[in-house]
Formats: structure tokens, sequence, C-alpha cells
């Protein structure tokens, strides 16, 4: 599929991310449209919650509907705002035109797992299988809460599949 088939609806209030065509940077935006970068003010997707806690998956410190290249991935209270929603397409897990991706594409246990330009190496390859796993599909390690914790605020990290509840996640 087209990156332009994929982009997120619009709505005439607020201010929001940009994307390029292929996914690139968020940014504050100014309502203004080119060939390469379209203004973003709402996104479609969904949001994925924890077995464990209930708790959504949230781009840290992205209440203001933007992100940047390197923002964490963490759980919090599940609200419905834009900085909730994931994009499961092409192979990817996208929030704000970003990748979810591993940190450093490193396929060590304890990595960080946060958002990065699309560029599509094996660290930015994730969907969420049949048995409620947020995987990596090139190196079949998963999304992980850290130290099974339940609380918000606390980190995503990639581990080895262990089917723990920390690691089991549903679409809301």
């Amino acid at each position: 599929r087209s990156a332009a088939s994929h982009t997120p609806t619009r709505t005439a209030s607020g201010s929001g991310g940009q994307r390029s065509g292929t996914g690139g940077s968020a940014g504050s935006g100014g309502g203004t449209t080119t060939s390469h970068r379209t203004t973003i003010d709402s996104y479609q997707g969904v949001a994925v919650y924890s077995h464990a806690s209930g708790r959504c998956i949230t781009a840290s410190g992205s209440q203001y509907d933007r992100a940047v290249d390197g923002t964490r991935l963490e759980i919090r209270d599940c609200v419905g705002g834009s900085w909730q929603r994931i994009d499961f397409h092409d192979g990817t897990a996208r929030m704000f035109g970003l990748c979810m991706d591993v940190a450093g594409a490193s396929a060590v246990n304890g990595t960080a797992i946060q958002l990065a330009r699309c560029n599509g190496g094996w660290a930015q390859d994730f969907e969420l299988n049949s048995a409620h796993d947020l995987v990596n599909t090139r190196i079949g390690m998963c999304a992980d809460v850290t130290d099974m914790l339940t609380v918000n605020g606390t980190r995503l990290q990639l581990w080895n599949c262990g089917g723990t509840d920390n690691q089991k996640w549903s679409k809301r």
C-alpha cells in the first residue's frame, strides 16, 4: 500500500504533527499542506492495552498531539488521545507517522522501545499477533512492560517472549 492511503484523518481545530509521505518526523502543525508534508490534527488507529494493567501504550510526553524521533513508549491510563493510537499497517506499528522502533536496532533484552522515523529496517517490524504478543516479526522478541510493573509511566522494552501478562496486549 502507498503511504498516501494511510494518511490519518484531518480535523479543523487544534495543532498536530507533520508526516511526510513515508512516515517522516513529527512537529507542530500550522494547517498547511505541501506535496511532501501534510499537517495532521487527528490520528486513526487503535488503543493497545496491557493485559497486566489494563493501561494503554502511550507516546511519553505527547499529550499535545506530537512526538519526535526517540520518544519513548510507556503505559498510561487509557484516555483515548491520539498519543495512544497505533496504526498497524505494512508490517509496522505507527504513532504520529513515526514507527515503533527498537532503539539502536539492538536485539538485547532490555532495549528501549521508542518511536523513530520509519526507515524500513528490521527494528521497526512489529505486529500484534493472535497470541496477543506485540512482537518484532524479524527477531521474534516482544514488547514488554519493564519489571512487570503496572503503574503509569512504566516504559516498554524489548524482551524474549515469555507469555507473561506484561507482554500480552489487546486492541481497544
